[in-house]
Order: C-alpha cells, then structure tokens, then sequence
C-alpha cells in the first residue's frame, strides 16, 4: 500500500507543481550491531514480500552510498526506489491544489455524520463554538481521484 501511496503522491506533486524539496537517491537505514540488523532483516523479508525492492548493503557499500559517513556500523538497508522531501511544504503545496478544484478546508470541527446521498456524500459538522455546517461532495459512484 506505501508503494501506491508513494506513487500517488509523486503523480500529484508533478500535476501539481508542487515544489517540496524532493530528493531521489533512496533512503538509507544504518545498524551498528548485528542485533538490530538482524531486526531489520526480519522486516525486510516481509518488506520485498510487499513488493518493495530494497536491499542489504555492507558498511563498505554504506560509505559509497554515503560518503559523509565515519565510524563503524555493521550494515544497512538501501531502497533506491524512495525520497524525501520537505512534508510541510508539500501539504501546504496540497492544501492550495485543494482549494484551487475547489475544497473547503474546517478546521477545530467535529464530524457527527456521513451520509451518501446517490452520487455524492453528506458531512456534517459542528465546532465547539457551536457553529453547524455541512458540505455535499459529488463523488459520481466512487471517491474523487483529482483527475
């Protein structure tokens, strides 16, 4: 499910143009003892499970990932597939698609119910200054895809 997430998200901030210091050199995890690398090995076994392509590295493959690395580690896991970015600016960056298809964003409000009504859904809500509302989504049988 995180591969399609992360596949969604970079298709979004593309169409988007949503700038969030994105940096595609894959993510990097470190162990310095055999213990936790072992943990990790578990993990990453049900990780390539999920279709995950990521990988056991040496420490000697670590500093050529990463040259800025000093000191003694037993080995890492390298995902060349993934990124990191800047997460605030990219959800202010959705925040402002949002609003330019035309959502309205509530905030500090509690939400008592969702109905569908055919094609679209009812929410309700209510915030603690008393004030109700309520937004109908068109949805035309299923959940907006933003395309």
């Amino acid at each position: 499910m995180a591969i399609e997430a992360r596949r969604h998200l970079f298709t979004i901030a593309e169409r988007e143009k949503i700038a969030f210091d994105l940096e595609e050199r894959g993510i990097l995890h470190i162990y310095d003892d055999r213990a936790s690398f072992e943990s990790a090995e578990r993990v990453n076994t049900l990780l390539r499970l999920g279709g995950l392509d990521r990988r056991a590295v040496t420490p000697e493959e670590l500093r050529k990932i990463e040259p800025a690395l000093h000191g003694q580690y037993y080995g890492g896991f390298f995902t060349e597939s993934d990124a990191t970015g800047d997460i605030h600016k990219f959800t202010r960056g959705l925040a402002e698609a949002c609003k330019r298809r035309g959502a309205t964003f509530v905030h500090e409000a509690d939400v008592f119910d969702i109905q569908p009504t055919g094609a679209s859904f009812m929410v309700a809500w209510g915030s603690p200054a008393g004030e109700l509302g309520s937004v109908v989504k068109k949805t035309q049988g299923r959940l907006p895809s933003g395309r």
